[in-house]
């Protein structure tokens, strides 16, 4: 199982706190960075991934991250973790994309108070959010 894990300090702000792995934390980071300006696009983008002619096209990118749609995977490179000689991207399945960020908006955005742990799991090629407070 890969985890990534932010801790909140006494600032109210998210701390890197480990990850298993650098594909997760590029998920992660994506989440933390990019994900929360452009919530509603991404989540647009996504869902219309499958039409024949998706309006916003098969790749996006934000202040961090570039994401790109292939065969039913979203890939997800990040800016600042991406390593030239040996790439590591993030995978996810376009379904299971869709759901994170459902959860991240359940768990994270809307959550009150605000968790003072967030881990994001990958169980083979399942994604989970857990919290606590």
């Amino acid at each position: 199982m890969e985890y990534c894990k932010f801790i909140r300090n006494q600032d109210d702000l998210y701390q890197y706190g480990g990850s298993s792995s650098t594909s997760i934390t590029i998920l992660t980071g994506f989440l933390m960075e990019d994900y929360r300006y452009g919530s509603k696009f991404f989540k647009k983008w996504a869902l219309e991934l499958n039409d024949p002619s998706p309006e916003h096209g098969k790749t996006r990118a934000g202040n961090c991250t570039y994401l790109e749609y292939k065969n039913d995977t979203i890939f997800i490179d990040h800016e600042f973790i991406q390593n030239k000689k040996n790439p590591q991207l993030a995978k996810i399945s376009r379904e299971q994309f869709i759901k994170i960020l459902d959860e991240w908006e359940q768990k994270i955005v809307n959550a009150d108070p605000k968790p003072k742990e967030i881990i994001v799991k990958q169980d083979g090629d399942k994604f989970f959010i857990e919290t606590s407070d």
